[in-house]
């Protein structure tokens, strides 16, 4: 994959030395793409940036994954020693970085993803079933994302199977692909042995315009994962106006503001679960609470505040990368 990454980046030199020119910083994401960035970064005596997302040692070490390739791992390892900064979405993300690899906290900077705020944002819920055919009346539930057994949404079957708030309650499961086929016949079968596979249905892949609107039509998103290094889904959610009960894992933790824009819980206890399920879905005014002090938190996640803290980064870069004085004897 080294030498992938290598053809790349050879790439991209011979595109900007045909159209005559070089870049003054290189940002990359995830361990191949920086791979190639550093040799970019090089090659034009540029600063390098790089957001690794969930690194291999991260996945490794929470049990996300049972194996990693090694040469990911050894790039890892090498990279984020080697980049100029490392940039994380959260807090937690930049202490596993100085706990599993040694990188002092100077060399990171914790800027979280944005959040579109026009497209994900609180609108009509009864518009949003409408539109979606979802019945009124029904209590819904939504969970998005990949389907794989890391994003623990057996533990969410099995809180439905243990709630006792269940009248008029649908899960709607949103995501997957030919290649999480077995996933979805493995949840099935957990959900028809906990006696509550009419209750849950798999929607598939939905697009981007068309996740919005079914934020919009959930009373509750769940995110039961075993771990994310952000939350992606769940900050949507919020800025849509819907509160969230996720596993208190990773930046997920930091994400969600336990009791106050939904429930952080131990990851696979799928009786507490449901005990903060059966709360929300039997109290409209705190779902309703919830979900307006969701939206609010989010402001913090518009695009225009990250982007102003990515342009604000790669000022200071380019600045040190400028002023730091030739060799001596160099050519001028």
């Amino acid at each position: 994959m080294d030498g992938f990454a290598d053809d790349f980046a050879s790439g991209v030199l011979a595109f900007a030395a045909a159209e005559g020119t070089e870049y003054d910083l290189v940002h990359s994401h995830y361990w191949l793409s920086a791979v190639a960035g550093r040799v970019l970064a090089r090659a034009w005596d540029a600063p390098h940036v790089a957001m690794f997302h969930t690194l291999a040692d991260v996945k490794l070490a929470v049990g996300y994954s049972e194996y990693e390739p090694d040469a990911r791992v050894d790039a890892e390892r090498m990279l984020v020693h080697d980049v100029d900064r490392v940039v994380v979405a959260t807090d937690h993300e930049m202490r596993l970085l100085g706990e599993l690899y040694g990188v002092p906290a100077r060399r990171v900077a914790v800027i979280p993803p944005g959040v579109d705020r026009e497209r994900f944002r609180p609108r009509d819920r009864a518009a949003a079933r409408a539109e979606l055919g979802i019945d009124p009346a029904a209590r819904i539930l939504l969970a998005a994302g990949r389907i794989e057994a890391p994003k623990g949404l057996d533990v969410l079957i099995g809180a439905l199977g243990e709630m006792t708030e269940r009248e008029g309650v649908q899960l709607l499961v949103i995501g997957g692909d030919d290649r999480s086929r077995a996933e979805v016949a493995r949840l099935r079968r957990i959900a028809e042995d906990a006696g509550v596979s009419d209750l849950v249905r798999f929607v598939g892949s939905v697009t981007h315009e068309q996740i919005g609107t079914y934020y919009n039509a959930a009373d509750v998103v769940v995110m039961p994962s075993r771990y994310e290094s952000f939350g992606l889904v769940a900050a949507e959610a919020m800025a849509s106006g819907v509160p969230v009960v996720a596993s208190r894992v990773g930046g997920l933790a930091s994400t969600v503001a336990d009791g106050v824009t939904g429930y952080l819980i131990p990851w696979r206890s799928p009786d507490l679960f449901a005990r903060q399920l059966d709360r929300l879905l039997g109290d409209e005014a705190l779902r309703a609470r919830m979900g307006e002090d969701a939206a609010e938190a989010m402001r913090v996640y518009d695009w225009s505040s990250v982007a102003t803290q990515l342009a604000d980064l790669y000022a200071h870069l380019v600045r040190d990368a400028v002023a730091v004085p030739a060799p001596a004897g160099s050519a001028t």
